[in-house]
C-alpha cells in the first residue's frame, strides 16, 4: 500500500461499495487509501467496515463542498481527487508518484483523462507545463486534479462552495482553487500523462451555455471586479468569430454572464473568505 496518497472520491446516494471496485478494476482495492464522501439521504447509507477506507454520509450537497470534506479528512502527503465516473489506471499511482519527484514543489499536479476509446478527453497541452494566474492554455477540472495535501492545509486553501455543481455558480470551482494556490506562492504543474479513462462520453462545456457563462463570468468577477464585463464581451467576440453564430445566442449568453456578475458582487465578502 502507498501510505503517501489517498484517493478521495466524491460520489452520491451510493449504498454499497462496488461502485470503487468498478473504478479500480486493475488494482487490489485493499491496497489503496480511499477516502468517500458519499452525499445522500438518511434512507441511503454507504456502510464498509475496512481499515483502509474512511467514508462520510453527508447530509449537505454540492461538490465543491464534497472535495473540502475529503481533503480535511485526508491522512496522506498526497491525494487524487476522484468521482466516481472514472476508471483508473493500473500504474496510475507510479505515474502521479513520479510526477511528484519531477515536481517536489508541486501543491497541485493535473493529469490527462482518457475516453473509453483511447481517445484525449479534451485537448490538453502537448508537453508539461507550470500553471499561473494567467494565460494558461487548458481549464482544469477537478477530477484531473492531485494535490499536496499538507501543502494545501497548511496554507487554508479550499474549494470555494459558491462554485461547483449543486451550488449558487455551477461550474469554474477549479479556476479558483487553482488561483487561491497560486495566490499564496504555491506551485502548480500539469504533467502531459494520463491517470484515468471518463466513462461519461460528452463533449464538454457549451461556450454560450447559460449556466457556464454564469458561472464562469462570476469567477472572473473576482480577477477583474467589474472590469469583466469587458472580458465577458471579448470572451463573446471570441466565440462569435469561431463560430457562424446568430446575434440572439450571443445576447442571451451576454445576459447569463451579467447575472452572473452581479450575483458574485453580492455574494462577494462571503465568497473572499474561501479564495
Amino acid at each position: 500500500m502507498d501510505e503517501n496518497l489517498s484517493i478521495l472520491i466524491s460520489t452520491m446516494y451510493q449504498t454499497d461499495i462496488d461502485f470503487v471496485h468498478q473504478m479500480f478494476p486493475d488494482n487490489d482495492i485493499d491496497e489503496l487509501n480511499l477516502v468517500i464522501i458519499n452525499q445522500t439521504s438518511s434512507d441511503k447509507i454507504l456502510e464498509f467496515d475496512q481499515d483502509n477506507i474512511q467514508i462520510l454520509n453527508s447530509l449537505e450537497f454540492g461538490l465543491s463542498k464534497s472535495r473540502n470534506q475529503a481533503i480535511e479528512l485526508c491522512k496522506t502527503k498526497y491525494a487524487v481527487l476522484a468521482d466516481d465516473d472514472l476508471v483508473y489506471q493500473k500504474d496510475f499511482l507510479e505515474t502521479i508518484n513520479v510526477a511528484y519527484q519531477a515536481y517536489p514543489d508541486a501543491a497541485l499536479i493535473s493529469f490527462q483523462l482518457l475516453r473509453s476509446n483511447d481517445q484525449l478527453y479534451k485537448k490538453y497541452p502537448d508537453e508539461n507545463i507550470e500553471l499561473h494566474l494567467r494565460g494558461n492554455p487548458i481549464m482544469l477540472s477537478s477530477c484531473e486534479m492531485t494535490i499536496n495535501a499538507e501543502k494545501l492545509k497548511q496554507a487554508d486553501v479550499q474549494f470555494c462552495e459558491y462554485f461547483g455543481l449543486g451550488a449558487t455558480f455551477t461550474s469554474c470551482e477549479e479556476t479558483l482553487f487553482l488561483r487561491s494556490l497560486l495566490k499564496r506562492n504555491l506551485k502548480a504543474f500539469f504533467v502531459n500523462q494520463p491517470i484515468a479513462v471518463h466513462k461519461d462520453e460528452g463533449t464538454g462545456n457549451d461556450p454560450l451555455s447559460k449556466q457556464f457563462v454564469h458561472a464562469l463570468s462570476a469567477c472572473q468577477f473576482f480577477m477583474y471586479g467589474y472590469g469583466s464585463f469587458f472580458w465577458l464581451i471579448y470572451y463573446l467576440y471570441q466565440i462569435k468569430k469561431t463560430h457562424s453564430l446568430s446575434y440572439q445566442p450571443i445576447k442571451n449568453a451576454f445576459k447569463s454572464g451579467a447575472k452572473g456578475i452581479y450575483e458574485a458582487n453580492q455574494h462577494k465578502k462571503a465568497i473572499a473568505k474561501q479564495l
